[in-house]
């Protein structure tokens, strides 16, 4: 294995550092394992005097055509959001498929961020020349300004490249956390689920949304009484939302089912 050295400061090691209490340490290094391949092998398609131009064409052609990273198939779409699938398989969601081809450009001095709108992700490339180039990960074409004001949709108000401001990397991190907790919820997958709204609720405590998710995997698992309390955490803090009516319900029913057991 070649002696490239990992960067202490990167998206996919710092997203591992917040999910990997919640992994065992065979996945975990299996995980990087492949990640350090990765980077070695794009190393060693590099030549002296590269432009930023022709290496991000080197990259695509790299990731999407020799290593065949592309989005899941039908049968594999409930893994979507799973960072060890997309490393075994080199399959994942469009979002995934972004974040870890920001990751590479950025470990090879490309300048790259996410610009994510209306759940949509694009990969934004700053080239040294000051010209921008937009990446749609799910297969790596890239595409015009038309074409990205097309991508995005109408709900914004950009007028040029420079507007779209890319999201910071812990903005990708804690958006993939939360993208795999409701991919985890989807698959009745509760207590992996549990574990990741932890590590968002620990970044922001009085999260009312996460705590409403929270309460519903703590209903799934059978802990009533402190669901009850995210519940109605979430119904004080956001009263005018919709869904609040539907968890007084839910309080309700709870407490009918408790009395009648009692």
């Amino acid at each position: 294995m070649s002696q490239l050295q990992l960067p202490e400061h990167n998206l996919i090691l710092n997203y591992l550092e917040k999910i990997q209490a919640y992994i065992s340490s065979e996945k975990y290094s299996s995980i990087i394992n492949k990640y350090h391949d990765l980077l070695t092998q794009f190393e060693l398609k590099l030549v002296e005097d590269m432009d930023d131009l022709a290496k991000v064409q080197a990259l695509l052609d790299f990731y999407y055509l020799e290593q065949i990273y592309s989005l899941p198939s039908k049968s594999e779409q409930l893994l979507a959001y799973d960072i060890s699938r997309l490393f075994d398989t080199h399959s994942g969601s469009e979002f995934l498929l972004g974040f870890l081809l920001i990751d590479l450009c950025n470990q090879f001095d490309i300048e790259a961020c996410a610009i994510y709108e209306n759940q949509k992700i694009l990969v934004k490339i700053r080239l040294a020349s000051g010209e921008y180039i937009f990446i749609n990960p799910d297969c790596g074409t890239s595409l015009d300004w038309e074409e990205v004001i097309s991508f995005i949709g109408q709900d914004h108000d950009f007028t040029s490249p420079e507007d779209c401001e890319g999201f910071t990397q812990e903005d990708l991190i804690v958006s993939l956390i939360s993208l795999r907790k409701s991919e985890l919820i989807d698959n009745g997958q509760y207590l992996e689920a549990f574990n990741y709204i932890e590590i968002l609720l620990a970044e922001d405590p009085d999260n009312p949304y996460e705590r409403r998710d929270r309460g519903f995997i703590l209903q799934q698992l059978e802990c009533d009484k402190f669901a009850k309390a995210d519940f109605e955490f979430f119904i004080e803090k956001c009263p005018q939302d919709p869904v609040a009516g539907l968890l007084k319900l839910q309080i309700e029913n709870m407490l009918n089912t408790y009395q009648a057991e009692h």
